[in-house]
C-alpha cells in the first residue's frame, strides 16, 4: 500500500475526528457521544493499516482537541479512554476468556474514570466535580458508576458489532476499489 494513501486516509480521519470533538463545543449535551464517535472511526485506521497508524491519529486528535475544543468534559473523556480503547479492544479480546476479558475491560474503564475525574480537577481546577457527586452522597456516587458501567457494555457490544460489519461487508468493498 502507498504511505501516500496512508497519509491521506489518517489525515481524513483525523480531521473528521477533530471535526467531532469541536461539535461538542457546539453541541454541549454530546460531550460522551462525539468523543466515542471519534473513538471508534480510528477502528478504520487499526484494521486498515495498523495499531501504529491508529495510535499516531489517537496522539494528532488529542494534541489538536486540548488546542481546538473548549469542552473539557470531552477532551478528557476521548483522551483518557474513547480514543485508544477501540483500538486495544482487539488485543484485550484475544485473552479468549470472557470473564477474563469483561474483568479486565471494566478494570479500564474505571481506572479511566478515576483518571479521567483526576485530570478534570487537576488539569481545568474543575473542583465543582467533588462538589456534584457528594450532593448526592456515597450511594450516588456508587450509582452513578454503576449507571456508567452498563452504558460502557452496551458500548462495547456495539462496537464489537460495528468492527465486525466493518470487517464483513464495509472492508471487501474497499478491497474492490483499488
Amino acid at each position: 500500500m502507498k504511505p501516500s494513501y496512508k497519509v491521506a486516509l489518517g489525515a481524513m480521519i483525523m480531521a473528521l475526528c477533530c471535526l467531532f470533538m469541536l461539535a461538542t463545543s457546539l453541541f454541549p449535551f454530546a460531550s460522551f457521544a462525539f468523543p466515542a464517535i471519534a473513538g471508534v472511526l480510528l477502528v478504520f485506521l487499526n484494521l486498515e493499516f495498523s495499531k501504529k497508524w491508529a495510535l499516531l491519529v489517537y496522539i494528532g486528535v488529542s494534541l489538536l482537541s486540548f488546542i481546538l475544543s473548549s469542552d473539557h468534559t470531552a477532551i478528557i473523556s476521548f483522551v483518557v479512554f474513547f480514543g485508544y480503547y477501540p483500538i486495544i479492544k482487539g488485543v484485550i479480546e484475544k485473552i479468549n476468556k470472557r470473564a477474563v476479558e469483561w474483568l479486565f475491560k471494566l478494570v479500564l474503564f474505571n481506572a479511566a474514570i478515576a483518571v479521567g475525574v483526576l485530570l478534570t480537577i487537576l488539569l481545568f481546577g474543575l473542583d465543582i466535580l467533588i462538589a456534584e457527586y457528594s450532593e448526592f452522597g456515597k450511594l450516588g456516587l456508587g450509582i452513578f458508576i454503576l449507571a456508567c458501567e452498563v452504558v460502557f457494555v452496551v458500548y462495547d457490544i456495539a462496537l464489537t458489532r460495528l468492527i465486525s460489519f466493518f470487517i464483513c461487508v464495509v472492508m471487501p468493498k474497499l478491497k474492490k476499489l483499488r
